[in-house]
Protein backbone atom coordinates (compact mmCIF):
# COMPACT_ATOMS: atom_id res chain seq x y z
CA UNK A 1 0.00 0.00 0.00
CA UNK A 2 1.56 3.30 -1.07
CA UNK A 3 1.81 6.24 1.33
CA UNK A 4 -0.70 8.39 -0.58
CA UNK A 5 -3.41 5.71 -0.48
CA UNK A 6 -2.69 5.09 3.21
CA UNK A 7 -3.05 8.81 4.03
CA UNK A 8 -6.39 9.01 2.16
CA UNK A 9 -7.68 5.93 3.98
CA UNK A 10 -6.72 7.36 7.37
CA UNK A 11 -8.39 10.69 6.50
CA UNK A 12 -11.71 9.06 5.49
CA UNK A 13 -11.69 6.89 8.63
CA UNK A 14 -11.09 9.94 10.81
CA UNK A 15 -14.01 11.85 9.22
CA UNK A 16 -16.41 8.92 9.65
CA UNK A 17 -15.32 8.45 13.27
CA UNK A 18 -15.89 12.14 13.95
CA UNK A 19 -19.41 12.01 12.52
CA UNK A 20 -20.27 9.07 14.74
CA UNK A 21 -18.89 10.65 17.89
CA UNK A 22 -20.28 14.21 17.56
CA UNK A 23 -23.66 14.51 19.39
CA UNK A 24 -26.65 15.29 17.19
CA UNK A 25 -27.42 19.01 17.21
CA UNK A 26 -30.62 18.92 15.17
CA UNK A 27 -33.76 20.59 16.38
CA UNK A 28 -35.48 17.23 16.58
CA UNK A 29 -32.84 15.83 18.93
CA UNK A 30 -33.15 18.81 21.22
CA UNK A 31 -36.94 18.70 21.06
CA UNK A 32 -36.97 15.05 22.05
CA UNK A 33 -34.95 15.89 25.16
CA UNK A 34 -37.46 18.61 26.05
CA UNK A 35 -40.48 16.37 25.69
CA UNK A 36 -41.99 15.53 29.08
CA UNK A 37 -43.07 11.94 29.56
CA UNK A 38 -46.12 13.18 31.45
CA UNK A 39 -47.63 16.56 32.26
CA UNK A 40 -48.08 17.52 35.89
CA UNK A 41 -51.33 18.93 37.26
CA UNK A 42 -50.41 22.27 38.85
CA UNK A 43 -53.83 23.82 39.48
CA UNK A 44 -57.41 22.67 39.01
CA UNK A 45 -60.88 24.09 39.31
CA UNK A 46 -63.99 21.89 39.10
CA UNK A 47 -67.43 23.50 39.52
CA UNK A 48 -70.81 21.74 39.38
CA UNK A 49 -73.89 23.95 39.12
CA UNK A 50 -77.60 23.27 38.99
CA UNK A 51 -80.94 24.55 40.13
CA UNK A 52 -83.79 23.50 42.39
CA UNK A 53 -87.36 24.55 43.14
CA UNK A 54 -85.93 27.01 45.70
CA UNK A 55 -82.63 28.38 44.37
CA UNK A 56 -79.57 27.71 42.24
CA UNK A 57 -76.72 25.76 43.82
CA UNK A 58 -72.98 25.29 43.27
CA UNK A 59 -70.42 22.70 44.33
CA UNK A 60 -66.68 23.35 43.93
CA UNK A 61 -63.39 21.46 44.17
CA UNK A 62 -59.79 22.55 43.63
CA UNK A 63 -58.14 19.16 44.06
CA UNK A 64 -57.41 16.87 41.12
CA UNK A 65 -54.88 14.12 40.46
CA UNK A 66 -54.18 11.69 37.67
CA UNK A 67 -52.10 10.96 34.58
CA UNK A 68 -51.73 13.12 31.45
CA UNK A 69 -49.34 11.62 28.88
CA UNK A 70 -48.94 13.60 25.61
CA UNK A 71 -49.02 11.98 22.19
CA UNK A 72 -47.40 12.78 18.80
CA UNK A 73 -49.97 15.40 17.74
CA UNK A 74 -49.43 17.27 21.02
CA UNK A 75 -45.70 17.56 20.35
CA UNK A 76 -46.26 18.69 16.78
CA UNK A 77 -48.51 21.48 18.01
CA UNK A 78 -46.52 22.81 20.97
CA UNK A 79 -42.81 22.14 20.26
CA UNK A 80 -41.21 23.95 17.28
CA UNK A 81 -39.70 21.56 14.74
CA UNK A 82 -41.17 18.48 16.37
CA UNK A 83 -43.11 17.50 13.25
CA UNK A 84 -40.11 15.50 12.03
CA UNK A 85 -40.70 11.76 12.42
CA UNK A 86 -43.11 11.95 15.33
CA UNK A 87 -44.87 8.82 14.15
CA UNK A 88 -47.92 8.17 12.02
CA UNK A 89 -50.43 8.18 14.88
CA UNK A 90 -52.40 11.38 15.35
CA UNK A 91 -53.07 10.86 19.05
CA UNK A 92 -53.11 14.07 21.05
CA UNK A 93 -52.69 12.15 24.27
CA UNK A 94 -51.47 8.63 24.91
CA UNK A 95 -53.35 8.48 28.19
CA UNK A 96 -55.52 10.84 30.24
CA UNK A 97 -57.01 9.66 33.53
CA UNK A 98 -58.17 12.19 36.11
CA UNK A 99 -59.83 11.77 39.47
CA UNK A 100 -61.34 14.08 42.06
CA UNK A 101 -61.91 12.85 45.62
CA UNK A 102 -65.53 13.30 46.66
CA UNK A 103 -64.33 14.74 49.96
CA UNK A 104 -62.87 17.68 48.02
CA UNK A 105 -66.34 18.66 46.76
CA UNK A 106 -67.80 21.48 48.83
CA UNK A 107 -71.10 23.37 48.51
CA UNK A 108 -70.44 25.58 51.52
CA UNK A 109 -73.44 24.02 53.29
CA UNK A 110 -72.75 21.04 55.53
CA UNK A 111 -76.25 19.55 55.14
CA UNK A 112 -75.99 19.69 51.36
CA UNK A 113 -72.51 18.11 51.51
CA UNK A 114 -73.88 15.21 53.58
CA UNK A 115 -76.74 14.62 51.16
CA UNK A 116 -74.33 14.87 48.21
CA UNK A 117 -72.08 12.16 49.65
CA UNK A 118 -75.11 9.99 50.25
CA UNK A 119 -76.22 10.26 46.62
CA UNK A 120 -72.67 9.77 45.32
CA UNK A 121 -72.30 6.71 47.56
CA UNK A 122 -68.95 8.17 48.59
CA UNK A 123 -68.15 5.42 51.07
CA UNK A 124 -68.02 2.79 48.31
CA UNK A 125 -67.06 5.09 45.40
CA UNK A 126 -64.87 7.85 46.90
CA UNK A 127 -63.87 9.51 43.61
CA UNK A 128 -65.24 11.04 40.45
CA UNK A 129 -63.12 9.77 37.56
CA UNK A 130 -62.55 10.76 33.94
CA UNK A 131 -60.83 8.75 31.20
CA UNK A 132 -60.15 9.99 27.67
CA UNK A 133 -61.10 7.47 24.98
CA UNK A 134 -60.05 9.35 21.86
CA UNK A 135 -59.68 12.74 20.24
CA UNK A 136 -61.86 13.15 17.18
CA UNK A 137 -60.97 16.49 15.61
CA UNK A 138 -59.20 19.79 16.28
CA UNK A 139 -59.61 23.39 15.18
CA UNK A 140 -57.42 26.40 15.99
CA UNK A 141 -58.21 29.98 16.99
CA UNK A 142 -56.45 32.99 18.54
CA UNK A 143 -53.89 33.02 15.69
CA UNK A 144 -53.17 29.34 16.20
CA UNK A 145 -52.18 29.72 19.85
CA UNK A 146 -55.27 27.91 21.10
CA UNK A 147 -57.13 24.81 20.00
CA UNK A 148 -60.54 23.24 20.39
CA UNK A 149 -60.22 19.47 20.66
CA UNK A 150 -63.31 17.33 20.06
CA UNK A 151 -62.98 14.35 22.38
CA UNK A 152 -64.74 11.22 23.54
CA UNK A 153 -64.42 10.36 27.22
CA UNK A 154 -65.92 8.39 30.08
CA UNK A 155 -66.95 10.11 33.31
CA UNK A 156 -67.56 7.84 36.31
CA UNK A 157 -69.49 8.68 39.49
CA UNK A 158 -71.37 6.66 42.10
CA UNK A 159 -70.30 3.43 40.43
CA UNK A 160 -71.75 4.28 37.00
CA UNK A 161 -69.95 5.18 33.76
CA UNK A 162 -71.21 7.78 31.31
CA UNK A 163 -69.64 7.98 27.84
CA UNK A 164 -69.82 11.43 26.29
CA UNK A 165 -68.54 13.63 23.50
CA UNK A 166 -67.24 17.02 24.57
CA UNK A 167 -64.97 19.90 23.57
CA UNK A 168 -61.69 20.69 25.28
CA UNK A 169 -60.16 24.17 24.95
CA UNK A 170 -56.37 23.90 24.93
CA UNK A 171 -53.82 26.72 25.04
CA UNK A 172 -50.15 27.25 25.80
CA UNK A 173 -49.43 29.99 28.34
CA UNK A 174 -46.55 32.48 28.22
CA UNK A 175 -45.09 30.77 31.29
CA UNK A 176 -44.66 27.55 29.29
CA UNK A 177 -47.50 25.77 31.06
CA UNK A 178 -50.64 24.48 29.34
CA UNK A 179 -54.28 25.05 30.18
CA UNK A 180 -57.25 22.85 29.37
CA UNK A 181 -60.79 23.94 30.09
CA UNK A 182 -64.33 23.17 29.10
CA UNK A 183 -67.97 22.78 30.02
CA UNK A 184 -69.99 19.57 30.28
CA UNK A 185 -73.79 19.39 30.11
CA UNK A 186 -74.84 16.36 32.15
CA UNK A 187 -77.71 14.88 34.15
CA UNK A 188 -77.86 13.10 37.50
CA UNK A 189 -79.64 10.26 35.72
CA UNK A 190 -76.62 9.79 33.41
CA UNK A 191 -75.07 8.11 36.46
CA UNK A 192 -78.23 6.37 37.67
CA UNK A 193 -78.57 8.99 40.40
CA UNK A 194 -82.04 10.20 41.26
CA UNK A 195 -82.08 14.02 41.35
CA UNK A 196 -81.45 14.82 45.03
CA UNK A 197 -84.19 16.09 47.31
CA UNK A 198 -84.03 17.54 50.82
CA UNK A 199 -86.35 17.98 53.78
CA UNK A 200 -88.67 15.16 52.74
CA UNK A 201 -89.15 16.54 49.26
CA UNK A 202 -89.70 20.17 50.20
CA UNK A 203 -86.59 21.02 48.15
CA UNK A 204 -86.01 19.15 44.90
CA UNK A 205 -83.23 19.60 42.37
CA UNK A 206 -83.53 19.51 38.60
CA UNK A 207 -81.95 16.62 36.72
CA UNK A 208 -79.70 18.81 34.54
CA UNK A 209 -76.27 19.86 35.84
CA UNK A 210 -73.36 21.79 34.34
CA UNK A 211 -69.70 21.05 35.02
CA UNK A 212 -67.04 23.69 34.32
CA UNK A 213 -63.39 22.73 34.65
CA UNK A 214 -60.04 24.43 34.23
CA UNK A 215 -56.71 22.61 34.67
CA UNK A 216 -53.18 23.99 34.44
CA UNK A 217 -50.53 21.49 33.32
CA UNK A 218 -46.75 21.71 33.29
CA UNK A 219 -43.95 19.55 31.96
CA UNK A 220 -41.55 20.52 34.74
CA UNK A 221 -41.37 20.19 38.50
CA UNK A 222 -41.22 23.42 40.50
Amino acid sequence: MNNRFRRNTITVAAVLTGLLLVPAQSGLGQDRQDRPEALLIKEASFIITGTSNVRDWKIEADTMAGTVKPGPAFYRAVIPGADEQTGSAERWFENVELHIPNQALDSGISLMNNVMHQYLDSEEYPEIRYRLKETVNTSSYNDGNSLIIAAMGVLSAAGSDHEMSHEVHFSREDSGSYEISGELQLHFTDFDIEPPSYMRGALTTDDAITVNYRVTLSGQQD
